[in-house]
């Protein structure tokens, strides 16, 4: 195809890049998880693999019927040449036949012209003129069987003339429909042909799709091992800061659109399931984000699949993330107040532009920010 289409699987992976989770205490539940995404990547895959399956067998259907038809051409080209030869066959003895009509009307016309005058002028002069009765018979039966085998061969001529015409009439209708019934498979055949190109097209845009899609795989397997190596070595603690109390009642970290919310989703296209471990806040691009609770910087960097990344360490095995920033503004072991703006939104690392991707961490587990923010919904 002229115009490649987007990898069908970007909203996908999307999911998947944003519900990676952290070291989980309970190592069960973290194996669980990673076991749900995995085989949901592999539906995704198995899904573009049968898509591949059901191409490839039409192609096959194709191809079998493309050599069927020409199969079919080939037999017409045949039968349509065949036809030809007997035309002209027929024309030439069509010809001939006219040719040898047009000599016998010149040899029968003066005899018949001649008998026809002598018949109506002297009719008796010409019977009388006999010698004898019995040649006066002779004479008459001889002149009705000439003139009668005269017309005999006249009208034989004339027949097998009208024949041969019919003859040449037919051979052209069966020629004009052999050219017509080619003309008709020629046609199918480019059609037939034309689609399986289209097929073929559609089989590469399969392969390059599954092929990217196995590529952010691995990609984000390994951003997600390297976000659990990252949380598992924050050892440093502040003191307590009462950050449970705060349970819906922390502010939103930018005002925007909740896109996608806490907990499975479901890819209608895919019909699979994933797990969303934060919350996709849709804002334009430079919208500034803003700490929901004092903390310290406990990450401030770009993270593969994540972007630019923030994580405020908020005491009490609390974390808060922001991914995706178009920039950070505090640098690794600042504090921050609750409110002080920490960056601003972008697209940094996202497969669906300019968005905030906010996570709460509980000693390493993802909980619903939503329970803990305000309202439960972003102001916009």
């Amino acid at each position: 195809m002229s115009a490649r289409r987007g990898p069908v699987l970007l909203v996908l992976l999307l999911g998947l890049a944003l519900a990676l989770p952290a070291h989980a205490t309970d190592e069960a539940t973290e194996r669980e998880v990673v076991r749900e995404r995995l085989e949901a990547q592999r539906a995704a895959l198995a899904l573009i693999a049968s898509k591949k399956v059901s191409v490839l067998a039409s192609v096959e259907l194709l191809q079998q019927s493309a050599a069927a038809s020409a199969q079919r051409v080939r037999a017409l080209e045949r039968d349509l040449a065949t036809s030809r030869r007997r035309l002209q066959v027929a024309e030439r003895e069509e010809a001939l036949t006219g040719a040898l009509l047009h000599v016998q009307l010149q040899r029968l016309g003066p005899r018949l012209w001649g008998f026809y005058r002598l018949t109506r002028r002297q009719p008796l002069e010409a019977l009388l003129s006999a010698q004898d009765f019995a040649g006066l018979i002779w004479r008459s039966r001889a002149l009705k069987a000439t003139l009668a085998s005269d017309l005999s061969l006249l009208q034989s001529a004339r027949a097998a003339a009208a024949m041969q015409r019919r003859a040449v009439g037919e051979l052209a209708r069966l020629r004009d429909g052999l050219s017509g019934q080619l003309a008709f498979l020629r046609a199918q055949a480019a059609q037939a042909e034309g689609q399986r190109l289209a097929l073929q097209d559609v089989l590469e845009s399969l392969s390059s799709e599954a092929s990217q899609a196995r590529r952010v795989v691995r990609e984000l397997e390994e951003a997600e091992l390297e976000l659990t190596r990252l949380l598992e070595d924050m050892e440093e603690r502040l003191p307590t800061s009462g950050f449970g109390a705060l349970r819906g009642k922390l502010p939103f970290p930018t005002p925007g659109l909740v896109e996608v919310g806490f907990g499975k989703v479901v890819n209608p296209r895919f019909n699979t399931v994933t797990v969303q471990k934060g919350m996709d806040i849709r804002a334009p691009l430079g919208t500034p984000v803003y700490a929901v609770a004092p903390g310290k910087v406990a990450y401030a960097g770009w993270l593969r699949g994540y972007g630019n990344l923030l994580i405020l360490d908020h005491g009490d095995g609390y974390h808060s993330l922001m991914a995706h920033l178009a920039s950070v503004r505090p640098a690794l072991g600042a504090s921050v107040a609750a409110g002080e703006p920490v960056g601003a939104v972008g697209d940094t690392g996202s497969l669906k532009g300019a968005y905030l991707y906010f996570e709460i961490r509980k000693r390493g587990d993802a909980v619903d920010p939503s329970v803990w923010l305000a309202g439960g919904r972003s102001p916009h």
